[in-house]
């Protein structure tokens, strides 16, 4: 792989094996294959819809369940979801990717189909006030146990879950949307614990706290508020920030 480079990930069960991402939805193996779970062979509407809206730079979520199987996913405008790290081969026609999405659990880029709506997640309200990132994608994946995955986009947070462990089907549900900025600028409102996130800045990176706390479990996110850059979310519906921005 040459060029740019972001997010890679290693395998938990063979520390010799990872994935690379060059940039938005292009990703490799350690084998040099290109392994990127939407391109299916000449650029075509849904691959370039897809790789345009997804983070330029950006993780991939990595775990190792109990039963030893590694679950890979990677984010675009959906989740992209592999227990067998991607594996891809051509078949004369189309490249054949061991992929689905979730929730749904299928492939809706088989056969190069032109699908750009199966399982996107909506980004929520976006910043308007100096965006570091106007990708509308999901900015960070981070798994909170084996069966359950937190999915960051913009103005949104979800979690994914699958009931019952290990081969349930997965389910989707929208922990947070928040306000949509006021089309004029105001002054910024001194941050406080609420029902919902300020309404400024974009979301961007989220650290899992404890994922069985209340019914979404609890997490820490990063954002780009302008007063106040971490928020902890206690896993019912409260958020309370940091205080690690600027001092009152």
């Amino acid at each position: 792989m040459q060029g740019d480079t972001g997010g890679v990930a290693f395998d938990p069960a063979n520390p010799g094996r990872f994935v690379a991402q060059m940039h938005n939805a292009d990703w490799n193996d350690d084998g040099g294959d290109w392994i990127g779970p939407s391109w299916r062979g000449p650029a075509s509407a849904a691959y370039n819809a897809e790789n345009g809206a997804a983070r330029f730079y950006a993780n991939a979520a990595v775990l190792q369940r109990r039963d030893g199987v590694t679950q890979l996913a990677v984010g675009t405008t959906r989740v992209w979801y592999s227990e067998r790290w991607g594996r891809s081969r051509w078949d004369g026609a189309f490249w054949r990717r061991q992929w689905v999405t979730l929730p749904g659990g299928a492939d809706p880029r088989a056969g190069d189909a032109n699908d750009i709506a199966t399982d996107v997640l909506a980004p929520g309200p976006q910043p308007t006030v100096n965006p570091n990132d106007t990708s509308l994608g999901i900015r960070v994946l981070r798994w909170g146990s084996q069966d359950r995955l937190y999915a960051v986009l913009p103005g949104a947070i979800y979690r994914l879950d699958r009931n019952p462990p290990i081969n349930g089907a997965w389910a989707t549900t929208n922990i947070v949307t928040r306000p949509a900025p006021p089309v004029v600028a105001a002054a910024q409102p001194w941050p406080m614990p609420g029902a919902n996130l300020p309404d400024s800045g974009a979301l961007n990176d989220l650290a899992v706290h404890n994922a069985a706390a209340g019914a979404h479990g609890s997490f820490y996110v990063a954002t780009s508020h302008p007063l106040e850059p971490i928020w902890w979310f206690d896993g019912v519906g409260r958020w309370f920030p940091a205080r690690l921005g600027t001092t009152n």
